[in-house]
């Protein structure tokens, strides 16, 4: 692939990811090294749009905003996305396909659109942010004026969360990008390969990317029914998971992380179709949010409702 295609390759994938303006395309040609004029850069996307529509149905979408800026995107040409057949030519641009939001998925706002891809440009960057007014919703809080370094972002129960190194706190956090009310650049960059070992240590530690109750790394062996089994089995629930099929077609689940409140809950969705059989922490937390659920249906408040069923 030559320097102009790879280029070319490099700015199709970072305008599918949301829109650029031209600072932003700028922290994008420093993150890639690559080391061209912006009236370079205004011919590449010149380029691009005649390559984008003709290979993939797309268009390179121009939008003025309030501010006199404009952003550059690639949109579907006349509304249609056209799916694309695999053409064996790796140098070619992969296509994609429409995105279609379920049930419980966020819907992003305007003003967190825009600070998405303040996170992304950081993240491509290397670059350091500046909270304006801190997180009150990550698990940990993040102040007014404090610095936390952008490493990945990641989609956590149909939400984008950042996951990051927080400078005050000295440890890796995350958050949901809606809950960031304001963030800015504050000209500081950093090294992500620092902070990459504690970034997989984190996932090692914990399900999913609620705070653990304690510092301790628990073998956890869970059973499933054979029925939610075979759907548990599809999904990658933690980087320690091991599957068993038992001689009597339920599933057991081997893990090692440490405990924490989403554990606890993606348990409890399973109902009556699960069984831990260790720790007995999680047991005994288990047993408690059964009991304090089956004290708000009175025996005489059961019998009613058995009466009308039957």
């Amino acid at each position: 692939m030559s320097f102009k295609s790879k280029i070319l390759f490099s700015l199709y994938q970072r305008l599918k990811l949301s829109p650029c303006s031209i600072p932003q395309l700028r922290l994008w040609k420093q993150a890639n090294q690559f080391d061209i004029s912006d009236r370079t850069l205004y011919r590449y996307l010149n380029e691009l749009d005649i390559v984008v529509a003709s290979k993939f149905g797309e268009m390179l979408e121009v939008v003025h905003l309030n501010n006199r800026r404009k952003q550059w995107k690639i949109s579907p040409l006349n509304g249609l996305v056209r799916a694309q057949q695999p053409s064996g030519n790796s140098s070619e641009l992969p296509g994609q396909g429409m995105i279609h939001y379920k049930f419980g998925q966020a819907i992003m706002t305007r003003e967190a659109s825009a600070l998405r891809e303040l996170v992304e440009s950081a993240i491509e960057a290397n670059a350091q942010l500046v909270m304006d007014q801190g997180i009150v919703v990550a698990y940990e809080e993040v102040f007014p004026d404090d610095v936390i370094l952008p490493l990945q972002i990641i989609r956590h129960q149909c939400m984008d969360h950042l996951c990051f190194y927080h400078e005050r706190n000295r440890k890796i956090q995350t958050a949901p990008i809606s809950s960031m009310a304001g963030a800015r650049l504050d000209g500081g960059h950093f090294s992500p390969e620092l902070y990459q070992v504690q970034l997989a240590e984190f996932f090692d530690d914990h399900f999913g990317i609620a705070p653990n109750i304690d510092d301790a790394i628990y073998p956890i062996e869970i059973i499933f029914s054979e029925q939610i089994g075979k759907t548990v089995v599809n999904y990658h629930w933690h980087s320690t998971q091991r599957f068993e099929t038992l001689s009597n077609g339920d599933l057991q689940l081997n893990i090692k992380c440490g405990l924490n409140e989403e554990l606890v809950q993606w348990v409890l969705k399973f109902t009556d179709q699960v069984t831990v059989i260790k720790p007995q922490i999680l047991i005994d937390k288990l047993v408690s949010q059964y009991s304090r659920a089956i004290q708000h249906y009175s025996p005489k408040r059961g019998s009613d409702r058995l009466h009308i069923a039957s």
